[in-house]
């Protein structure tokens, strides 16, 4: 089922890429029926993110989820980051706002920020933030985050339609 996937040579992305996933998922309630997800991740560059900035302004109105993926060994991008989210929020429609999570890779070689600094970024700003060591990952782990993805997802619709996670 699959193979593994590596971030050690991991590049920045080049122009944009997307992805379509179909994910399964009971959602922490294994009486309950299953769900079938379609996720579809747009991984955009910062380059191509301010070339073809139209498309970051007509997406927002629909985005369901922004993953802030940066590096470790960055602390500027690190340090940007609360005003880039509060950006995003800003462009996003207000009766259907997005899920975030960051997403900090290389956090095992040459890290400049610290296990605390994502701590304390986590509590002040009150969105999950996920260290990944620079190894090959499994599908296990990748299984988990997809289904941590849609779960988030389907918290955060529920909310707007305003029920309760029974």
């Amino acid at each position: 089922m699959g193979k593994e996937f590596s971030t050690v040579n991991a590049q920045p992305t080049l122009g944009i890429q997307t992805t379509n996933v179909y994910w399964p998922v009971r959602v922490n309630q294994p009486n309950k029926p299953l769900f079938m997800f379609r996720l579809d991740f747009w991984d955009v560059g910062y380059t191509s993110s301010t070339r073809y900035d139209y498309i970051d302004s007509d997406s927002m109105d629909s985005v369901d989820m922004i993953i802030f993926v940066i590096s470790a060994a960055d602390r500027e991008s690190f340090n940007e980051l609360a005003a880039l989210i509060e950006e995003k929020r800003k462009q996003s429609s207000t009766n259907r706002p997005f899920v975030s999570l960051i997403f900090i890779t290389k956090f095992d070689q040459y890290a400049v920020l610290t296990d605390s600094d994502a701590k304390e970024f986590q509590a002040r700003y009150n969105i999950p933030v996920y260290l990944f060591s620079n190894v090959y990952s499994n599908m296990r782990l990748a299984t988990s985050y997809l289904n941590l993805i849609a779960e988030k997802l389907y918290k955060r619709d529920l909310e707007l339609a305003g029920q309760v996670l029974s």
